[in-house]
């Protein structure tokens, strides 16, 4: 028995095409609207950056070559921080950690293809911190997604960024091992 679909006014036939519509982007699309997991616009600048977790991944996008993003965290103890980034496609991104007074603590650099890159590993103190998505060369058009996370260990075991002159050097007590 072959039944046609009719639609008895404009209403229905509305109804009909967003329900496809609906569906359409759903199963083809990443749709994460309603995740706090996905950056917010306008986080062009420290002072817009979106506040996030450590330990927890997040998504954005690069919508232009001039599109920065910045994220800011916050620890209340010391410990170890690493960067994690990925992405896929032929561009080029620079991902950078920042104290609050802009002094670079660690980042990592992507190429082209799809790749999974990290920092190293630092020790970091209390405080808060700014993450900087910059993707410098970019191979494909706009709208290039990425993912990153920043983890995180407390520990007073390892050196904290940034020590590099003796204004800045950790005191050290003699029998305590020190990792960086």
């Amino acid at each position: 028995m072959n039944k046609k679909i009719q639609f008895k006014s404009y209403g229905h036939l509305f109804f009909g095409v967003m329900l496809i519509v609906f569906i359409f982007f759903t199963f083809n699309h990443n749709i994460y609207a309603t995740s706090d997991s996905w950056e917010t616009e306008n986080n062009d600048s420290k002072e817009t950056a979106d506040y996030i977790s450590v330990n927890e991944t997040y998504h954005g996008t690069s919508k232009s070559h001039s599109d920065r993003d910045y994220y800011k965290i916050s620890v209340t103890k010391p410990g170890v921080l690493q960067l994690n980034f990925q992405y896929e496609g032929t561009n080029i991104w620079l991902v950078g950690v920042y104290d609050e007074e802009g002094n670079y603590i660690t980042g990592t650099e992507g190429g082209e293809g799809n790749a999974n890159s990290k920092s190293e590993k630092v020790g970091i103190a209390e405080g808060s911190y700014y993450i900087d998505v910059y993707c410098y060369y970019r191979g494909e058009s706009s709208g290039i997604e990425y993912t990153f996370s920043c983890s995180f260990f407390e520990s007073s075991s390892w050196e904290q960024e940034v020590n590099d002159d003796p204004d800045t050097a950790l005191r050290l007590s003699l029998g305590k091992t020190i990792h960086g």
